[in-house]
């Protein structure tokens, strides 16, 4: 008895051994989150011939949790819809007379794929690729973003001291936020680049793009002052 129990108990540590070890696989973890996009800076379509596209211009963008796609120089690409199915990638926007779709490939954090904007269902296709890449925002605030910091905290509490131009806001077709209140208080800010303020206008000054985090979400904002330091152009998405 004491043979076969010791017998039993060889083949089973054995078996142990012989078992495969476990591999951990890490599945995508979406897409939400801060991006650079290229799109045409525009285009257009005439009664005969093909249809023209603009430079492929950066975009910073950020895709929330509920698929929605907010990008940061307006136009045609400001809002819309971000969807991933396994490897492939949907980010659409428009209408159903004037669509426009960005269909790509998500892989390594990243995703390649081709622009297409449908006007009365007639399909177009941008000749150069669109490209995004995923930005892992900093953790810790910089010194490139102190004015920022220091704005979204007086916006927050209702008692703007820092100086602007609220007509020169508007007409660069920017806004203050009106929801950082529920946002809770700033955590971190950090500049990530620079963008046009305008995506069908490249020339002319840029946005400063900073990263602003609070405790209880985030926001992309561009920042533009004046000569005289004044704030006259100011959009957060």
């Amino acid at each position: 008895m004491r043979k076969l129990a010791a017998l039993a108990f060889v083949l089973l540590a054995t078996a142990v051994q012989a078992q495969p070890e476990t591999v951990s696989v890490e599945h995508n973890r979406g897409i939400d989150g801060l991006w650079k996009i290229s799109v045409p800076a525009g285009f257009s379509v005439g009664l005969s011939g093909p249809a023209k596209f603009g430079p492929m211009r950066d975009l910073y963008c950020r895709i929330t949790q509920g698929s929605d796609i907010h990008c940061l120089s307006g136009g045609y690409p400001e809002n819309g819809t971000a969807a991933l199915d396994g490897d492939r990638v949907h980010i659409a926007s428009g209408s159903m007379m004037a669509r426009m779709a960005i269909d790509a490939t998500y892989k390594d954090d990243g995703l390649t794929g081709t622009f297409t904007f449908k006007l009365s269902g007639i399909r177009h296709d941008a000749p150069a690729p669109s490209i995004g890449a995923r930005i892992v925002p900093p953790t810790e605030s910089d010194d490139a973003s102190k004015y920022l910091a220091a704005l979204m905290t007086q916006l927050s509490a209702g008692k703007i001291t820092s100086p602007m131009d609220i007509k020169a806001i508007a007409a660069h077709d920017g806004a203050l936020p009106t929801d950082l209140k529920k946002l809770g208080s700033v955590e971190a800010t950090a500049f990530l680049g620079l963008t046009p303020r305008q995506i069908d206008r490249p020339e002319g000054d840029l946005y400063s793009v900073h990263i602003v985090e609070f405790a209880l979400g985030e926001r992309l904002c561009g920042v533009h002052q004046n000569r005289d330091d004044v704030l006259d152009a100011f959009r957060c998405v």
